[in-house]
């Protein structure tokens, strides 16, 4: 990992060395403070519930992710319930105890992002029946507006192009509190599918 620094923002890449101690390059990205930053219009927590009243299986998603070849234990397994509407999902996540969020140094702890992707992959069909794997490929740009706590909800939109979709998926994401406050939004996540032979060979 390389970070560079100015006066007014961080940026950061990612490398990986191979057996003949050539570097790639995984991750590139800039960190900034974004202080008249102002969330994309959305509707309010109630209205996304109003919408979003088909409840979907978490355990049954689990098992179809392991199928497809992404294994989850349990301190990663934090997706609490799930509910589906019209190309979007709400997710209540819960950090497993024992993840001693409050006492961290995350403003945005990785069990709670992790189990954000999850849900879009859940959207994506994943939780659905057994398709190709939807690896993580860019984000614009994440917005934190304060630090999240052991439980938020988490609202996934699919605006993947209409007919795309074999090529990959984009999402929009917003974490909401328990008050049903906007607090953190990831905008334009976009995945690449992968089956579970070509993944089992990245990771070989």
């Amino acid at each position: 990992t390389t970070i560079l620094n100015d006066e007014s923002s961080l940026s950061f890449q990612i490398f990986t060395q191979d057996n003949e101690g050539d570097w790639q390059v995984h991750v590139t990205g800039q960190l900034s403070p974004m202080r008249d930053f102002e969330f994309a219009e959305d509707s309010d927590l109630r209205e996304i519930k109003s919408r979003c009243q088909k409840q979907i299986s978490v355990e049954n998603s689990y098992s179809i992710f392991q199928k497809s070849g992404l294994e989850y234990g349990p301190a990663f397994r934090a997706l609490h319930s799930v509910f589906s509407g019209d190309r979007e999902l709400l997710a209540e996540i819960v950090l497993p105890s024992g993840s001693d969020v409050l006492n961290s140094k995350y403003l945005a702890h990785p069990i709670l992002l992790d189990n954000c992707l999850q849900a879009a992959g859940i959207l994506g069909g994943i939780g659905v029946d057994i398709k190709p794997i939807y690896l993580p490929i860019s984000f614009d740009r994440i917005y934190v507006r304060e630090a999240l706590s052991d439980r938020v909800w988490c609202h996934v939109r699919d605006v993947t192009e209409v007919g795309s979709a074999d090529k990959g998926l984009t999402s929009e994401i917003t974490l909401y509190n328990m008050k049903g406050q906007k607090i953190a939004e990831l905008s334009n996540f976009k995945t690449s599918p992968a089956t579970k032979s070509q993944l089992l060979k990245i990771l070989s």
